[in-house]
């Protein structure tokens, strides 16, 4: 596989480069949003195949559209080899990856909550992470996490109580949500970087021709060996065409600049898909929606933090810092992650379930839920890891400043999102009492508890990034050097 791209210096792009970048990207996160909003609405009347190989054939047809039609020179160049790779990385992304998705969406199940977050938050998680883990850059890969943590303050509020329970009732599908995200990130790293080698005629046309025959092997048997079943209708046609708009520009964004760029904006997702939810409740149009949106608010700045940490192409400066200042910064960055770590099995919020069950009887119960189970408790995990990548990787002025911001939004959003659970469903509660919650019949309330060792291990990991910054800006001061790059150049 072809390396990473070459970093790139802040004053190699015009303008103009920088502005389509910025508007390539922001498309990207609008169509992904509208293709869960989309495909959330096709699935209950759409046939499975006719989804996916609707999506394989206007991804095969975008592909070829900024690819160019391949000559075979470029077939002869590519090589055997690096022929069937992309073959294969094109089955993974355009036909496992929406397959193993829609196989495993129901018509009311999972929740839309769970869904959006395994399939975009999770997924930008994954394609960040594949960059950092080639550029060897932590901090993106730790700002990827923030963003995440911050997707699931947003989906944990789309309602309250919550349809938002990671793991509990589908955990079978929820992974399933997640081997796809590992088959698009392949396919994503594997494109891109072949593209990015070797032109992009040859490539894209063999990830078009892997998606469409991976889409008809695999739907023609659950058509009932029925072609014409693999029409897609009318209704559908949204939900296909975002599709191959999101294949096609997450392999370009992959292309030009690293898998983190697209990354982004899937995590960027749950933010967008709410500010629709938003705009129902205020006008009314497809009814009333329990959003908590000042909850949905501070989440949403929590992952925009994360996002630029992510984006930024932090420059590591050759100036070390002294033994002290390396020992005292090291050391608290892991007594803030040891102290993140343990508040996880503290007690994160108190609960409190009344209900009647089926049989007439008062169902009354009073538990505590781990820090694990809450946002704030992962928050406080996300801060320290923050502190953790950044001392790791010790980069320039800018991005510590920009790390530090990020610590101290998670530090004030915290207060806000603290309780807020990621799953209300328990198994050992009649189900009957939980799908009652919020009516007359049942209730489940949420109270605080004590958590000084989130708080305290927030602070720990701001306190390690206001280090590194004062120590880099005088670092910078005494070397007259520039710090950091443009986010959207070139890895290293």
């Amino acid at each position: 596989m072809p390396g990473p791209p070459s970093a790139v210096g802040p004053l190699s792009r015009t303008p103009l480069a920088l502005l389509a970048l910025v508007a390539i990207w922001v498309l990207l996160a609008l169509a992904t949003s509208a293709h869960f909003v989309f495909e959330t609405a096709a699935v209950p009347s759409v046939a499975d195949p006719a989804l996916v190989f609707g999506a394989a054939v206007a991804s095969a047809l975008l592909l070829l559209l900024i690819g160019d039609r391949p000559r075979i020179a470029d077939l002869k160049a590519l090589g055997g080899q690096r022929a069937a790779l992309a073959f294969g990385a094109g089955v993974l992304g355009l036909a496992v990856a929406p397959a193993l998705v829609v196989v495993n969406r129901y018509s009311d199940a999972p929740a839309g909550s769970v869904v959006a977050f395994w399939t975009t938050a999770v997924w930008g998680l994954l394609l960040v992470g594949a960059s950092a883990l080639t550029a060897r850059r932590p901090t993106r890969a730790a700002g990827a996490l923030v963003a995440l943590v911050g997707c699931m303050g947003i989906l944990g509020s789309w309602e309250r109580p919550s349809s938002f329970s990671l793991l509990v009732r589908f955990p079978a599908e929820e992974l399933s949500f997640v081997i796809a995200g590992v088959a698009w990130a392949a396919f994503a790293v594997i494109i891109g970087g072949l593209a990015r080698t070797h032109g992009a005629r040859a490539v894209y046309a063999l990830a078009a021709a892997g998606g469409l025959a991976g889409a008809i092997v695999w739907g023609i048997p659950g058509s009932g060996w029925d072609l014409a079943a693999l029409v897609p209708p009318t209704t559908a046609l949204p939900a296909v065409v975002t599709a191959g708009l999101v294949a096609a520009l997450t392999v370009h964004l992959s292309r030009r600049c690293g898998t983190h760029l697209p990354g982004t904006a899937f995590l960027a997702v749950p933010a967008l898909v709410t500010t629709l939810l938003a705009v129902e409740r205020a006008t009314g149009t497809f009814g009333p929606r329990p959003i908590l949106l000042d909850d949905a608010g501070w989440a949403a700045i929590v992952v925009a933090a994360g996002i630029v940490v992510a984006l930024l192409n932090a420059h590591r400066p050759d100036v070390r810092p002294g033994r002290a200042v390396m020992l005292i910064g090291s050391a608290g960055a892991a007594v803030s992650l040891l102290l993140a770590g343990y508040a996880l099995l503290e007690p994160g919020v108190q609960v409190a379930v009344r209900g009647t069950a089926l049989t007439g009887a008062v169902f009354a119960a009073g538990f505590s839920m781990s820090g694990f189970q809450t946002v704030g408790g992962w928050l406080a995990l996300a801060a320290a890891l923050l502190g953790v990548a950044v001392w790791a990787e010790r980069p320039g002025t800018l991005a510590a400043a920009l790390a530090l911001f990020a610590g101290l939004t998670i530090a004030v959003a915290h207060g806000q999102l603290r309780f807020t659970p990621l799953h209300t469903w328990m198994t050992w509660i009649p189900p009957e009492i939980q799908h009652d919650y919020g009516t007359e019949y049942a209730s489940i309330i949420l109270s605080p508890v004590s958590t000084q060792l989130q708080v305290v291990g927030i602070m720990g990991a701001c306190a390690v990034l206001g280090l590194l910054l004062v120590w880099r800006s005088l670092s910078s001061r005494g070397t007259g050097s520039t710090t950091d790059s443009n986010a959207g150049g070139r890895d290293r």
